[in-house]
């Protein structure tokens, strides 16, 4: 993602982590997910040069929403 960006080009993504009860709602609905932490998906992205890297999370602490500039 980040090689295809052009400098100065921003992307929005998004991650969650693990919860038993929406994790068994997926389950039944057979979708594989990659649950990842607010600190598992900052030690990933911060092993990128980004010019700006912002991650917000939800008050749940089940959703982290990601802005990085290139």
């Amino acid at each position: 993602m980040f090689e295809r960006l052009d400098t100065g080009g921003v992307i929005y993504t998004s991650a969650s982590a693990r919860d038993r009860r929406s994790d068994f709602l997926l389950r039944l609905a057979d979708l594989s997910t990659r649950y990842r932490t607010p600190e598992q998906l900052g030690r990933i992205l911060r092993q990128l040069p980004w010019r700006g890297l912002d991650l917000v999370v939800d008050s749940t602490g089940l959703q982290t929403y990601v802005t990085a500039t290139r």
